[in-house]
């Protein structure tokens, strides 16, 4: 057919209203070229002055999603102000609506959030409850953004409450996802649980299927029910194979390799790994394939470290290159793992300084509400263990233990920003602060959405500079000044009891498979790396719990045992 033929045969006879329609369909599928000549052809042919502007307010969404946004936007701008001379409400509402979308591809989230409301309060323009939902699924998409969890949860709950009183399981269960979610990301698993669940009950027509029984795999991974979360991923995993969801099928496998890495099944969780790896080639997802790298990499360690290290090479490389901090410090952290298991201890130590600097850079770029980011560090710090672990095995107590109190800082030191020191803030740091986490968001942002090369290193650069100014303002008000208090409080109780010559001072560090000791006197720091493993360490530990918890005698046992273990070698 010859270019344009099809756009003339779909005009001819055509109900412009159905047009739109069809436009906006294949807008939705992906097709947004498509969906711009019919936009185009529309808006040229349709006599009818408010479905022109309609048409045209359409034709910018499909410019947002062929990365045309200064286009998109004049074009929006001038939807507005055609709403506005018109006295149509539903044309306005429509430019409203793709400037809050464009705003929030750029990494301005509070913006779009305005645009949106603006929409909102064009009662006669939204087009009944249907659009109003999608306007508040869209804010509470930017609110989370920003980290305000809060205003998205109330925004989901509202966009719920709107498709439940139109019954519309699709968007039902598409709610009940991004609450269960949100839910996961505040640790709140009982709730995030219960949502899926919901979701779930609605019917197995919605096409959320999938990502419901996967994510509420995730729930049950992270109360460790690891079974009955395997259970979920794989019929995840059937249906997106069924549906012909590609990328759906490889971030399942991802899962599934998570969870046999979790329970101990090292070569299981390779092959997930591997699998998902080539899907994401084959189908050219470039975004998936750093962080999927540095997980096989970790995994392949035990069998193979030499090709580990290899792995996490790519991993680190392709991290890189797509400006992917949380993946580029896994990568340096398997890196240095894989060199310690092959020998080469100096090399491992300095990937896992790089892996430390890397998260640290990560921090700075944090946006996020308070909540995440006094837990920033909770799944963050094998580095600093892995830091503190080579210290310890080169018999170097001294560094082993600043290495120690430094990674306690770190954690304790984003617990003190979220609280005491917080309330000492001036209405105008809070101002600030305010202002330096929306650069740092707007930023992070705008580099999810680029795909340019040139352009993305660009704006890492940018966003490296809004980090380092929210990095000094922290600095300035308590943050660098509260963890040097914190870690010299622990080194200055050292010195204090030194110096008194009173009893041996006690410091327990756990990496992932082992446990150590550092004692100081007078003669300065000993580290001692325990008799037993971290498996074997926290068994007992909670063989003791049961056994108080049970008023069963046999506490006494296990306390004595823990006593040899802990207490045993400072004697």
């Amino acid at each position: 057919m010859a270019p344009g033929m099809w756009i003339a045969l779909l005009l001819w006879g055509q109900d412009y209203a159905e047009l739109l329609k069809k436009g906006n369909d294949l807008l939705l599928r992906g097709e947004a070229a498509k969906a711009l000549e019919v936009m185009r052809a529309g808006a040229r042919e349709t006599g009818d002055e408010v479905l022109r502007w309609r048409f045209r307010a359409m034709e910018a969404s499909a410019l947002i999603s062929l990365g045309e946004r200064e286009q998109a936007e004049e074009i929006l701008t001038q939807v507005i102000a055609a709403g506005k001379q018109l006295g149509n409400q539903k044309v306005e509402c429509n430019g409203w609506y793709g400037m809050g979308q464009l705003r929030r591809m750029e990494g301005e989230p509070e913006e779009s959030i305005r645009m949106y409301q603006k929409c909102l309060q064009l009662k006669d323009g939204i087009g009944g409850r249907l659009n109003e939902a999608g306007i508040w699924n869209n804010i509470g998409i930017a609110y989370r953004t920003t980290g305000r969890l809060r205003a998205a949860l109330d925004a989901y709950q509202k966009a719920l409450r709107l498709y439940e009183a139109e019954k519309v399981n699709q968007g039902i269960a598409g709610m009940l996802n991004n609450i269960g979610n949100l839910y996961l990301k505040q640790g709140q698993v009982e709730l995030a649980q219960q949502s899926f669940e919901r979701g779930l009950a609605v019917g197995p027509a919605t096409g959320l299927r999938g990502q419901l029984l996967s994510n509420l795999g995730r729930a049950q991974a992270m109360k460790e029910n690891y079974a009955e979360a395997r259970r979920l991923a794989t019929q995840a995993l059937q249906l997106r194979e069924k549906s012909g969801d590609r990328n759906g099928v490889a971030r399942t496998e991802v899962a599934l390799g998570e969870m046999a890495g979790e329970m101990g099944r090292r070569r299981e969780a390779i092959g997930h790994f591997e699998r998902a790896l080539a899907i994401f080639e084959e189908t050219g997802n470039e975004a998936d394939q750093p962080i999927t790298r540095a997980s096989l990499a970790q995994m392949q360690i035990g069998d193979d470290a030499a090709r580990a290290l290899l792995t996490a090479r790519e991993a680190e490389q392709a991290a890189e290159a797509a400006q992917q901090p949380e993946a580029l410090w896994k990568a340096r952290n398997a890196r240095g793992e894989a060199l310690r298991a092959l020998g080469r201890g100096a090399e491992a130590e300095a990937a896992f300084a790089e892996a430390v600097e890397t998260v640290e850079e990560l921090r700075r770029f944090s946006s996020g509400s308070e909540v995440e980011r006094q837990s920033f560090f909770e799944d963050r710090l094998a580095p600093y263990r892995n830091a503190f672990a080579a210290a310890a095995e080169r018999g170097d107590a001294p560094e082993a233990l600043v290495r120690a109190e430094r990674m306690k800082a770190r954690v304790l030191g984003e617990v003190l920003e979220g609280s005491r020191a917080r309330a000492q803030f001036s209405p105008e740091q809070r101002s600030e602060q305010k202002r330096l986490r929306a650069e740092i968001s707007k930023w992070n942002q705008a580099l999810q959405g680029e795909k340019n090369v040139e352009r993305r290193k660009e704006l890492a650069q940018r966003r490296r500079q809004a980090g380092l100014a929210y990095e000094a303002f922290r600095t300035r008000a308590y943050s660098a000044a509260r963890e040097e208090e914190v870690m010299q409080a622990r080194v200055g109780e050292v010195d204090a009891r030194q110096a008194a010559g009173t009893g041996v001072i006690l410091e327990y560090v756990v990496t992932r498979d082992k446990a150590w000791m550092l004692m100081g006197d007078r003669r300065g720091f000993e580290v001692v790396r325990l008799g037993v493993g971290t498996a074997e360490l926290l068994r007992r530990a909670e063989a003791f719990r049961e056994a108080v918890g049970n008023r069963d005698l046999a506490y006494v046992r296990e306390a004595q045992a823990l006593y040899r273990v802990l207490i045993g070698p400072a004697e």
